[in-house]
């Protein structure tokens, strides 16, 4: 951003677009990954009568699930998309309606596969 060129700012625009979707990837992985497990938990002890898992194994699932997926959002690179498609990312459009899709899958997701194991 110290010189006078347009394609400073440009490559500037692109790189806070990817980090959007890095940011939107994460907190579908995070979210909705742990609203899964609630679910599970809730379901599960509604059916069942009690809890399922202990305090301790929800904490271990808790940790299995959210810190590798998380660890390789942070330590990925941002992918490289042409900056015709980067254009649509930012807050309104990464943070809206297509983040809360993706929460909702991961979500359900994550619910159906731990009753099933459960199961």
């Amino acid at each position: 951003m110290l010189d006078d060129r347009i394609e400073t700012v440009i490559d500037a625009i692109v790189e806070g677009r990817a980090m959007w979707a890095s940011v939107r990837d994460a907190l579908a992985i995070l979210i909705g990954g742990n609203l899964g497990e609630v679910a599970f938990v809730l379901a599960s002890t509604a059916i069942a009568g009690a809890s399922p898992l202990g305090a301790r194994q929800m904490l271990l699932v808790n940790l299995l699930t959210d810190m590798l997926p998380a660890m390789t959002i942070a330590l990925r690179s941002p992918a490289r998309r042409s900056p015709e498609e980067l254009l649509h990312e930012g807050p309104e459009a990464s943070l809206g309606g297509a983040l809360a899709t993706q929460i909702a899958l991961r979500a359900a997701t994550t619910a159906a596969g731990a009753t099933g194991a459960w199961l």
